[in-house]
């Protein structure tokens, strides 16, 4: 890690390099992490998405154009 104040260290650019050098695996791992302590924090953060997917699912509509 290279050295210098702590907000050197937590620039967006510090970031994004540690999360290319992660494997696919790793960078889903390090998701799910960030997912549960989120949701740990907000609960209704879950709830809330839910019921907008389910609400997004029931207004799409597939069009399919007849050949011929």
């Amino acid at each position: 890690m290279k050295a210098g104040t702590l907000k050197e260290l937590e620039t967006l650019e510090i970031k994004a390099e540690w999360f290319r050098k992660l494997s696919p695996e790793e960078r889903l791992e390090a998701f799910d992490e960030f997912m549960e302590f989120i949701l740990s924090l907000n609960p209704e953060l879950f709830k809330s998405k839910v019921q907008n997917a389910q609400s997004l699912s029931r207004d799409i509509r597939i069009l399919r154009k007849e050949s011929g």
